[in-house]
């Protein structure tokens, strides 16, 4: 069966040509695009059709950074930080395809959670995963996405959300006064707020207005500063410690909501550049402080997701289903 499987992103677009079996995906072609050469993803998919030089095509699947709309067989997307739109129709007359979906981006990546072999994997937990339970798949990027994964006659079906727009709880004397900051400055705190790749330089500004933290850095810095600036710059230490700690207190909220005894699992590269930072007692204690509930928290298994090409294998899973 052969499948194209993509992961369009503002900065990037992934797509691949596979061949699937029921031993796994064997990759045939494979292209990097830049995002912003395209004017439309009809020119970009159009190049790559001529690159593979095949329409011998069964099915294609899109993940796409952006709402996706489906109905009667039938879907359309917008790309949220391209100025692209994607039909299904279209795209089966372009590529030869019979099948052809559009899925969110982070529907895309708990799919392929499902395809990962143990080397794409940072254990943060063992645990003790049972493999007919529910799944939890949370992202820290520019946003935070988080979608669970329920087990169905022994196939994993993707349940997607949009629990980063929650409140955020804070659970201690620092995130309780970072989430009065928020509220005095915007009126509000999600979760998205302070668990982001913006929600880092957010912290690293409450905590140089209101921890007296010495810092040597500009107090507009971008995260990636800040995260390689702990060794060296106090208020960069205290921020990723409390940004650790979020992320141990959310993954264990959603893992106590969703039983999700099959695994958490950390996504995209904020997780992925900062491996070390969340191996610390400062994510994995958050995770187990749940009051009565804390005695659980061992059980359920904990993952980085190290492999950066989660996305299109999930998109290449769900083109394989249709």
């Amino acid at each position: 069966m052969h499948i194209i499987a993509g992961d369009i992103g503002g900065t990037k677009t992934l797509l691949s040509l596979f061949d699937a079996t029921h031993s796994g995906f064997k990759t045939l072609y494979a292209h990097r695009f830049a995002s912003a050469d395209y004017q439309s993803f009809d020119d970009l998919i159009s190049d790559f059709m001529d690159e593979i030089g095949t329409r011998d095509i069964d099915a294609v699947c899109l993940g796409i950074a952006g709402p996706v709309h489906s109905e009667n067989g039938h879907s359309t997307a917008q790309a949220t930080n391209l100025p692209w739109s994607l039909d299904s129709q279209a795209l089966s007359k372009k590529t030869g395809a019979t099948k052809v979906s559009l899925i969110n981006d982070f529907a895309a990546m708990g799919y392929g959670v499902t395809a990962l072999a143990d080397e794409d994997l940072i254990t943060l937990q063992q645990g003790e995963a049972r493999s007919d339970s529910h799944c939890i798949v949370l992202g820290a990027g520019t946003g935070l996405g988080v979608a669970q994964l329920v087990s169905i006659d022994n196939q994993y079906h993707v349940i997607p959300s949009e629990a980063g727009h929650s409140d955020f709880a804070p659970f201690d004397d620092d995130t309780a006064a970072l989430s009065h900051y928020y509220i005095r400055h915007l009126g509000h705190c999600s979760i998205e707020h302070v668990l982001s790749g913006p929600g880092i330089s957010h912290i690293f500004q409450f905590v140089c207005a209101a921890a007296n933290c010495q810092t040597s850095l500009p107090h507009d810095c971008e995260a990636a500063m800040i995260a390689t600036s702990t060794d060296t710059d106090a208020a960069a230490n205290k921020t990723m410690r409390i940004f650790a700690s979020i992320y141990g207190s959310v993954a264990g909220n959603l893992a106590l909501t969703n039983l999700a005894y099959g695994g958490i699992y950390l996504t995209g590269g904020v997780a992925a550049k900062n491996s070390k930072l969340l191996q610390t007692s400062a994510f994995i204690d958050a995770f187990h402080h749940k009051g009565k509930m804390s005695r659980l928290m061992p059980q359920f298994p904990v993952h980085i997701v190290s492999n950066e090409h989660c996305g299109l294998l999930g998109a290449a899973v769900a083109a394989s289903r249709l």
